[in-house]
């Protein structure tokens, strides 16, 4: 049903995965993982009694997207192929920088590249190869880790990355964003990215200014429930990937929020490169990981000493990846981005917040019902 979807609701082509194709095998084991995960929804039902009904695929296309939408009364979300191949390159980039999880494999034996041409990792390889270039040794030697339990954990990191992504789209679905948007005439669907070509399909008319404050903060809400989900999802023991699995719990969860934060400043990347604007519809990355920060600082590291020592740790990452790319977040910016001045911007949302909540109790989906 989601080839079916794709083509006649998007004009598009589903991504077919296979995983003895070596082309497409991560993507199969993103995708394969991501269904396993989300099947808790199947026993889920919203206030008017309709059960939950999820179809998870990739989408071709060379512009790095994610959405979530509802056709035929069931839930459909998608996941560009161009946004797991640059996720998949960021996540390589990073662990060649030999200071970049130093305590993984050997990291000395790492060059510490900087991006080929000056591009961001994670778009470069998008561009070049949109641009009918190949991709040579040379270029390789640039992206790829050196030392093989790293490439093997830039792969892990990637698929981290990617379920960040999963999980903002099935919390659009399931907390229901959707459905309260299509009731309430804000959207058809819901893209990760309002680019010019992927902009929400509005209904007959326009969006009014309260309008596009609900529908930011549908997205400050999905990126809570990610973040919370994929952080449970390690402290749970529920991971379902074997060998991101036999991983220290303390690594998993390290890389779980490095991830989480580094898909925010993809976003921003993207939409630079896209010429997209977010204002409209979707709040500045900036404010994004702002909210994230706070969900981390309220909801996760009260669980346990030891976690923010950890947090440290992550943020600390951030320095190292931007020594080779300087648009990156430094850990100092973390600190501006919750400072009180630029955390009254995230506050000015949370009454709206709450009034959106109470009104998508009547489209969420739950066991209780």
């Amino acid at each position: 049903m989601f080839q079916d979807f794709v083509a006649k609701q998007l004009g598009a082509q589903a991504f077919v995965t296979n995983p003895e194709d070596h082309r497409t095998d991560l993507f199969h084991a993103s995708l394969e993982s991501s269904k396993a995960l989300f099947g808790f929804a199947n026993k889920t039902r919203n206030k008017a009694g309709d059960a939950f009904k999820l179809h998870v695929g990739f989408i071709e296309d060379q512009r790095p997207n994610a959405l979530a939408d509802v056709w035929q009364c069931e839930h459909f979300i998608g996941m560009h192929s161009s946004l797991f191949v640059s996720v998949n390159e960021f996540a390589m980039f990073c662990f060649a920088q030999a200071e970049f999880f130093p305590d993984v494999g050997t990291a000395s034996a790492e060059t510490s590249p900087k991006p080929w041409n000056a591009r961001v990792p994670g778009l470069w390889l998008l561009d070049h190869t949109i641009q009918g270039g190949r991709v040579e040794q040379e270029h390789s030697e640039r992206l790829i880790p050196k030392e093989s339990d790293r490439f093997i954990m830039s792969q892990y990191l990637a698929m981290l990355m990617a379920r960040f992504t999963w999980l903002h789209e099935l919390s659009h679905c399931f907390n229901g964003h959707v459905a309260y948007a299509r009731r309430h005439n804000l959207a058809m669907r819901l893209y990760e990215l309002a680019d010019g070509m992927n902009a929400m399909s509005v209904r007959k008319r326009k969006v009014s200014a309260e309008d596009r404050e609900t529908l930011k903060c549908l997205e400050f809400d999905a990126d809570q429930s990610a973040l919370w989900a994929g952080f449970n999802i390690q402290f749970g023991n529920m991971e379902n990937l074997d060998g991101i699995t036999a991983l220290e719990p303390a690594l998993r969860l390290r890389m779980t929020l490095f991830g989480a934060y580094a898909m925010i400043w993809l976003i921003d990347e993207y939409q630079s490169y896209l010429d997209a604007q977010e204002g409209d519809t979707h709040p500045p990355p900036s404010l994004r990981l702002q909210n994230l920060l706070r969900t981390t600082k309220q909801r996760i590291l009260p669980i346990g000493d030891q976690l923010s020592a950890l947090h440290g740790d992550v943020l600390h990452q951030f320095d190292t990846i931007r020594a080779a790319v300087p648009s990156m977040y430094s850990s100092a910016e973390f600190t501006d981005i919750q400072s009180d001045a630029r955390m009254a911007e995230l506050i000015a949302f949370d009454r709206r917040s709450a009034d959106v909540k109470a009104q998508l109790r009547d489209f969420e989906f739950s066991e209780r019902y």
